[in-house]
């Protein structure tokens, strides 16, 4: 195993320790049963299991959690410079535009990042956010 495969599998644990035990402020919010429905290839997964993802040059962040998104925005930005990327794209959805500005607000403070757009419109438009990597960054194309 790679030392950021490693690495990131350690901050996700965190995140989720972190999480569990701050007092879950989702007012009516039910967690999916265990079980039926939370098995890939017979393997029963539950809330702690890490499942390994091929890293892609696009984030959806539809399937996190709202208060996991900066950890694994910094996360995936780490993996996608060191992967050599000079481009990704995050998806983050149109609604009314807190997710992006959070991504945005992360986007403008890393040293990384040459810039960012909104997505051409048949890649997500207002809904996903374009991110150009600086050449020379650690890790980025040269």
């Amino acid at each position: 195993m790679e030392p950021a495969s490693r690495e990131r599998r350690k901050l996700m644990r965190a995140v989720r320790a972190k999480r569990d035990r701050e007092p879950d402020d989702r007012k009516g919010a039910i967690d999916p049963p265990l079980g039926d429905g939370n098995e890939v290839d017979g393997e029963d997964l539950s809330a702690d299991t890490v499942v390994e993802v091929p890293l892609e040059d696009v984030l959806d962040l539809h399937g996190f959690p709202p208060r996991d998104m900066r950890e694994i925005v910094v996360n995936y930005l780490d993996d996608a410079v060191a992967a050599g990327f000079s481009a990704v794209r995050i998806i983050h959805g149109r609604g009314m535009g807190v997710q992006r500005d959070a991504v945005r607000a992360l986007l403008a403070r890393d040293a990384r990042v040459a810039d960012f757009s909104d997505a051409p419109e048949p890649q997500g438009g207002r809904g996903a956010t374009l991110v150009r990597f600086r050449r020379g960054s650690p890790g980025s194309p040269r």
